[in-house]
């Protein structure tokens, strides 16, 4: 994550790629970062690069969660997964689907698809309806693959746990860890076995003790433990073992069954990221969880080899302008410079440090998170996609990803007209439609 946010009066001649969106000539604004996600935590390039140059899971998962022993735990029996909420949810399979509650029969299909929906406070099961309460829910039984509508994908473990939240039908899956575990997409099932395996155990720990610490928690008043999303981690169910390509990732599930990350509390929150830069990030500075088993510093494995180790954006003055008077803590008419004020992380990351923004109708002060927030909506909201969008990596000025620690400096970011600005653009995720605002941070 040590980069880049600076201007620079001529980018020609270094080898990228001219940011199609922004006219050239005018006036323009230069973001430069490395990584992409978080930082804390293991590196998923990295741990592919470690894998290749020939160290194991269990040395991967070491350098990555420094003060923890890799070791097998007792298992945590059923993890329940927020697949997601609908007014309306399709279940189809090849097999029967049945729901039943407490024992008793409510609907069934021999095969095919079924409906249910809220109705009047309950869920209509095809043609029965029931209640939908979240302290008595309606349970699905399916032995063959199940796919629902919410997203798409398939499911073959455990049970489904249907209530209604807020007019809404709230599918959840009720399943053994290491099931859900074998229904993680985090990494290319083609990467190399030992990096595979250092994914299962930090899934596998990250979500035992998120599910551990959210049913003790008194603030946690859901009915599932883990977000089936990128909020926690990516579930796609059987979707993520049914084909060739998904037995190397099993395989990897398998051989590390039953083996988490600890430290003397337990099973440790494992984060994750796809790249950091070559930057570790603390979970002190992005989560404000002060925990000793992340720590800031060189990532040796993660300095190339991938689309992520540096990005640039280009901006012109006019849309960054009309980007930020459209929401009123970042409205300062025409932008005239960014001042980094302080509080950039370990990494130099910017996200929770103070901006300035200077512009013609005055002067406003936002953390960079918000700023790359307003301008993400408006790019998304013009049809901009990944290759447009601001990374939350962007960092103050500093040596550049692996050259050694960070240098903030509070550097103010000026417009200035460039003749022949180019920028490096990172490519869109095939079939992948980003709401406002998104950012992809895998093991939040």
């Amino acid at each position: 994550m040590i980069a880049v946010l600076a201007v620079f009066s001529m980018l020609a001649g270094a080898g990228l790629v001219a940011a199609p969106a922004e006219a050239q000539g005018s006036a323009q604004f230069f973001f430069q970062g490395a990584g992409w996600g978080h930082g804390v935590g293991m590196s998923q390039n990295g741990a592919r690069n470690a894998a290749n140059a020939g160290m194991d899971h269990v040395g991967i998962l070491n350098f990555y969660y420094p003060n923890t022993v890799v070791t097998p735990v007792p298992p945590l029996e059923n993890i329940r997964v927020h697949i997601g909420d609908a007014s309306r949810v399709e279940m189809t399979s090849e097999g029967a689907i049945v729901f039943e509650r407490g024992g008793v029969a409510i609907n069934s299909i021999p095969s095919g698809t079924i409906t249910v929906s809220a109705h009047d406070g309950g869920l209509q099961v095809g043609n029965a309806w029931t209640t939908g309460s979240a302290t008595d829910p309606l349970y699905v039984s399916f032995p063959q693959p199940m796919k629902i509508s919410n997203n798409g994908h398939r499911y073959l473990w455990g049970k489904i746990q249907l209530t209604v939240k807020n007019g809404k039908v709230r599918v959840v899956e009720v399943l053994p860890l290491e099931q859900y575990v074998q229904g993680i997409a985090e990494m290319p099932a083609a990467w190399p076995l030992e990096a595979l395996m250092a994914q299962a155990i930090a899934s596998r720990t990250y979500a035992h003790e998120v599910t551990l610490h959210r049913r003790n928690s008194t603030e946690w008043a859901q009915e599932y433990d883990i977000s089936g999303s990128t909020v926690d981690q990516n579930y796609i169910g059987y979707d993520a073992q049914d084909s060739a390509w998904d037995q190397k990732w099993l395989a990897a599930v398998k051989a590390t069954a039953g083996v988490e990350i600890v430290d003397s509390n337990g099973p440790v929150r494992a984060y994750y990221s796809a790249s950091n830069g070559g930057y570790t990030e603390t979970a002190a500075y992005v989560f404000k969880n002060d925990v000793p088993y992340t720590v800031a510093g060189p990532d040796p494995y993660d300095e190339g080899g991938h689309d992520w180790t540096t990005w640039s954006r280009t901006y012109t003055q006019e849309s960054m302008s009309r980007w930020l008077n459209a929401h009123t803590d970042t409205s300062v008419g025409t932008l005239t410079a960014i001042n980094v004020l302080g509080g950039e992380g370990p990494s130099a990351r910017l996200d929770k440090a103070v901006v300035e923004l200077v512009g013609t109708g005055g002067t406003k002060k936002v953390t960079g998170k918000r700023l790359m927030l307003v301008m993400n909506s408006k790019i998304f909201a013009e049809g901009g996609g990944l290759s447009t969008h601001l990374p939350g990596t962007f960092t103050t000025i500093g040596n550049g990803a692996g050259a050694g620690a960070p240098q903030p400096t509070g550097t103010a970011v000026v417009a200035q007209a460039t003749p022949d600005p180019v920028a490096e653009t990172v490519p869109d995720n095939a079939g992948f439609t980003p709401p406002p605002g998104w950012q992809p941070e895998p093991g939040t």
